[in-house]
Order: C-alpha cells, then structure tokens, then sequence
C-alpha cells in the first residue's frame, strides 16, 4: 500500500502523467511494489516471458521512482516500435528489478538474475555512465564499436563528441548514446535588466565574466551581499571545468600520470577561487554546518539561502519531457557533511530583493521558464557533460546483428523524446521536441552541447572524487590555496593510478 501511495504523490509531483488512475500510474504502483522488496525480482509481464526463439530482448531496469518511470516510458516506446511494424515486429522488452541501494552494482546484479530464471536478454538500458562502468566489469556487454563502424547507414560524425565519450570505455564504443547533459548558465532577467546588462552569451570570456558578475553583486553597507552574480560550487562548477577552458588537462597524454599541477590547471583552480574569495560574486562555502543548501524560485529569480543569486549553472537536459536537476555538489563535505553556501544576511531593510516575496509554487516549472545562456570561455570553449541514458549489446546476445539492428530502431524513437539528444538537430527541431524553449534558448542549448565534455579517463570516478575533496571544496571554503590543493589531489591521482 506504501508503494501505491508513493507512485501517485511522484506522479502528481511531476506533473503530466499524474493522474492516479492512468495506466502509467497502475504500471508504475505495480513496479514500485515489486522493485520495493528485499529480493532482486524480475516483473512478469507477456512481453518479459521467455520467448521460444527469434525476438531481440532489451532489459528495462526497475527500483525506485525514477528508474521506474524510465522503464515504463522505454516499455512505451517498445510498443510503439511493434504496432508500427506489426507481423514484422523484432523487439521485445523485459523489466528487471535493479535495487536502487546496490548503486551501479545493481544493474548487473538484476541481469544475473533475469538470466538465472532463464529470460534471454540481448540489449540493456543503462541510465549512466557508472552503470556503464559496472556492466563492463562484470563482462557483461559486447562492444558496439565493430557494428558501428561496419554499418554504412550509420556515422559517428552525426553525433555530440561528448556523448560518444559517455559511452565509450578505453577508446571502444560500448553503448549508443540516447541522451546528452551539458553545463549552461539558468539565469534571471530582471537582474540583468536592472544592471543594464546583456545576457550571457558566447561573447563571454573570463575577464567579461569577472566584469558582469561583479556588476551584478549588489554590496550592502555593512559590507554583505543582498545579491550575487553568481554560484560557484563543486558539482556545479567543478575544478576540472576550469582547468579545460583554460587549456589543461586532468591525466598526462599516456593516462598514467596526473596533471592537475601543471601552471594551466594551477592558473585555473586560481582563477576559480577568486570569483568567490578576492571579487566575490559568488557565496563561499562553508564546512561543517548542518544546514542545507536550499533553492527557490521567486518573482525576482534564483533564491539560495535566502539570498538572490543572478545565474545557476546546471546540468541541462531530460528523459522524456522530466527534467533532472543534478544537485549542486557531486560529493560531501568531510566528516559526511556537505558543505553549504553562506549567503549573508543583513537587517531587514537591507535583505534580499526577493524577501518579503512568495516563494513559487511550482519551482521546477519556474525553472524550466528562466532562460539559457552558455558557460563563459576561457582559451577554449568547455563545460562538464553527462550521459542521459544509452543502449547496449549484452555479451551472449542471441544474435549481435539483429541486436544492433534493433537497437538503432529503438535509439531513432527515443531521442526524440527528451533533451539533448546525442544525435545532432537543428535548434527548430529541439523546439519541436520541447514547446518551452525559444529559438535562441535552443542555439545556446546545441551550442553548449558541442562545448560538452565529459571525464573520459581511466578511473574517472574515482579521480573526479579526488578533485571535488581535495581541489574544490578546500578551495571554495579558503582553506587551502590553490597551488597546495592542486599538488595534493596530483599525489593522490598518482597514487590511484599506481595502484
């Protein structure tokens, strides 16, 4: 009953499917309840049965809200795919329950166990890249960089650099990549318009960023901030960002060293702490207080902590119409605890333009209003990406040929169901695919997704752990300067990559 009960409040939350009595919401009650207990089950439906021979299979990972309404969705489009091509039809799905508290871990946990009760399973949908990772450990995918290359109908070239490095693993193409996330900035007008600034645009480079952020601070007279350009936080705007836009790299060529103390990724980690400690037009961080790190939405725009934050860089991009929104820090705090941002605040007629306002109802829909501006350059165009979700050939497919086949018939109707896709579209057709985007929001989307990059290195999340504890955080709090943090995580990547 607690299940049921949670799949109608996500619905509602999420808006669009939140009738409790729509299909979606049985389905997903039914999902839930079953993805909730102990054992990693499989869901019994027609098409999850055992097929007696011939259809290609593709496992639709359970557990939890989210990967639950993931599952739902694919299994939609699964049956799409097979009214449209009716008696020709190839592609059959099975829905398997991944535990959510096993991590990555439980995507090849619940394949292991689909294939124990004797389901054929030839292709997967994997949410990330750590799941990526997980299944390639355990041996459990066959890569698609040969059928890639040998069919001619298909070109690498039409896809975002940084998807295909999502998807890859040593250099090989493991999964096709459905979705793309970059990094843009999600700003406010009215701040810009009272400052009489333009908006954020490819024109911005490091210096342009310093002079309109500090324009956009709004000092107070006891020496506080009633408004910042800007938040500069890890997971948000991680070190490695910096350290790409201005030239420097996160390993040496060979991969066997690191290079995090080189004088470009230094200059970088410097050019970051100062935006928050020396113009400060970003809060600074604090450790060891327990409060969290909350985000509202108001009449006057992004409120966090209170305070007015003039653009909030974040991780674009969504499955099937639901935006995810990363949280802002990819890691925690030491000790367990995460650090939060410390807006200042003043006597009450010197607060926040926002207090006093009511906050939104709806702030993910005030969200999704506010609109997009590309993150500023520094010698090179560069933003933090991630995967959105991808497809892959599991090792003892029936037949590889017929997998691939299939699941480039999956990947034409999935990509068209949510933001980015992986494939490059003109701007009029990303607004075609999502209504709330104007033209300009989308060119600065594409933009900013040819700008994407991704940690495509060995070890990489391990090593970008390491940049957010030992660079970021002892950074932004001013704990440490920037040349000492660089040569500490060096040491510690160093060490990894020995080990």
């Amino acid at each position: 009953m607690a299940a049921s009960a949670t799949a109608a409040a996500a619905l509602a939350a999420c808006g669009g499917s939140g009738d409790a009595d729509s299909p979606e919401a049985e389905k997903l009650k039914e999902i839930l309840a079953k993805s909730s207990t102990e054992a990693a089950e499989t869901v019994e439906t027609q098409s999850a049965r055992p097929q007696a021979s011939g259809p290609v299979v593709i496992g639709l990972p359970t557990g939890g809200f989210q990967g639950s309404r993931v599952a739902v969705q694919v299994e939609g489009v699964v049956a799409g795919i097979r009214r449209e091509q009716g008696e020709s039809a190839n592609l059959e799905h099975a829905l398997i329950a991944a535990q959510p508290q096993s991590g990555p871990q439980g995507l090849p946990d619940a394949i292991a166990a689909a294939r124990d009760d004797g389901r054929q399973l030839d292709l997967i949908y994997i949410s990330n890249s750590d799941e990526l990772e997980a299944l390639n450990d355990a041996g459990m995918l066959t890569a698609v960089q040969a059928a890639a290359t040998s069919d001619p109908s298909f070109d690498t070239s039409n896809y975002y650099q940084s998807a295909l490095d999502a998807a890859s693993i040593d250099g090989q193409l493991m999964a096709l990549p459905v979705w793309v996330r970059p990094t843009m900035l999600q700003y406010s007008p009215r701040p810009f318009e009272s400052a009489g600034i333009e908006p954020p645009n490819d024109s911005w480079d490091w210096p342009t960023f310093v002079e309109r952020t500090s324009r956009l601070t709004v000092p107070r007279a006891d020496g506080g901030r009633s408004q910042y350009g800007v938040l500069i936080a890890p997971g948000a705007t991680p070190s490695y960002m910096f350290m790409w836009q201005n030239g420097a790299e996160i390993l040496s060529p060979d991969g066997k060293t690191s290079a995090v103390n080189s004088p470009e990724a230094v200059e970088a980690v410097q050019f970051m702490a100062d935006l928050v400690l020396e113009h400060e037009v970003s809060p600074r961080l604090i450790v060891g207080d327990d409060e969290d790190l909350t985000i509202d939405f108001s009449d006057d725009g992004i409120v966090i902590n209170g305070g007015l934050v003039a653009m909030l860089p974040r991780q674009v991009g969504g499955q099937f119409g639901f935006s995810i929104f990363r949280a802002i820090f990819a890691g925690g705090g030491r000790g367990g605890r995460m650090p939060r941002v410390n807006i200042q605040r003043g006597p009450a007629n010197q607060q926040s333009p926002s207090a006093g306002t009511t906050p939104s109802a709806n702030p993910i829909e005030v969200l999704e209003s506010l609109p997009l501006g590309p993150m500023p350059r520094g010698e090179v165009a560069a933003n933090p990406g991630e995967a959105g979700g991808m497809v892959g050939v599991l090792d003892g497919a029936a037949d590889v040929t017929s997998a691939w086949s299939e699941l480039r018939t999956l990947i034409d109707a999935l990509e068209v169901q949510g933001l980015v896709p992986a494939r490059r579209m003109s701007s009029e057709e990303l607004t075609r695919i999502d209504s709330s985007l104007d033209i300009n929001s989308a060119a600065a989307l594409i933009n900013a997704t040819e700008a994407s990059r991704v940690p495509a290195f060995p070890r990489s999340q391990q090593i970008t752990a390491i940049l957010n504890q030992a660079i970021d955080i002892p950074v932004l709090t001013g704990e440490m300067s920037p040349l000492d943090a660089c040569n500490a995580a060096a040491k510690q990547i160093d060490d990894l990559l020995a080990a």
